[in-house]
């Protein structure tokens, strides 16, 4: 690639429903043969890029307002040859089989293997948690913009491996039994989204504005025009 060619995501959206009907769509951009470790406690780490955003809408029960989830976009891109697939999911229960079809195809592990210290007995950390042995696990991780709001509704109905967090309501990124890390890249960029569209140097790509209605309430059975449905990718792509 040349600094003047620019490269443009695509747009196609697969939903998450047939995710097991359109899966070979999704293995042309994932990678199995090249991966990332760090120091020797680290995990081996799937170099595919997957970036995840999420939109929630709003109902009254009793006078209180209640949040609710009805579209979780995942974008699947392949780092070497730019590839990429966009799965969109109108339910967590949708996304969760997604992200498990996917950790599967690709293998992802938590080997669950506690570490032992000088005396063979098991290591604890401050907070008298016991030390897991990484260095054979691998992970996936999955970018998310903002990941303290996704991992309100997400990490309820995840099981949860291993967290780290400036609060209890503020994860730097998180990582589940499946062999899943969420990362929060706001925490890596300190920038908007909308911002990190504007700086792209090799992708086209800018987050959409203002092609949302967010006053209406809505369901996983709520179609989308076509401006919403751009909407939803702009934000995983562009954070791709």
């Amino acid at each position: 690639m040349t600094s003047t060619q620019k490269i443009t995501l695509s747009k196609e959206i697969i939903r998450g429903k047939d995710i097991e009907k359109e899966f070979d769509k999704v293995k042309k951009v994932i990678t199995l043969d090249h991966y990332t470790k760090g120091g020797n406690n680290s995990p081996y780490i799937n170099n595919t890029i997957f970036s995840y955003d999420s939109e929630t809408t709003n109902y009254e029960e009793n006078g209180d307002k209640r949040p609710f989830v009805f579209s979780l976009m995942l974008t699947v891109l392949n780092p070497y040859n730019h590839e990429n697939v966009n799965i969109l999911s109108r339910s967590i229960e949708e996304y969760q089989k997604v992200i498990k079809t996917i950790t599967e195809y690709i293998g992802t592990r938590v080997l669950k293997t506690k570490r032992l210290d000088k005396k063979g007995l098991p290591e604890m950390d401050d907070f008298g948690q016991p030390v897991y042995d990484q260095s054979q696990n691998l992970y996936i991780n999955i970018y998310v913009h903002n990941l303290p709001f996704d991992a309100s509704f997400l990490i309820p109905k995840q099981d949860i491996f291993s967290i780290f967090a400036s609060s209890a309501h503020k994860p730097y990124y998180y990582v589940t039994w499946s062999g899943v890390r969420y990362v929060d890249t706001v925490v890596l960029t300190q920038k908007k989204l909308a911002q990190l569209g504007n700086e792209l140097q090799h992708f086209t790509d800018k987050k959409q504005v203002g092609d949302f209605d967010y006053d209406l309430i809505r369901n996983e059975k709520t179609k989308f025009s076509e401006k919403e449905y751009g909407y939803v990718t702009s934000d995983t792509t562009v954070l791709a």
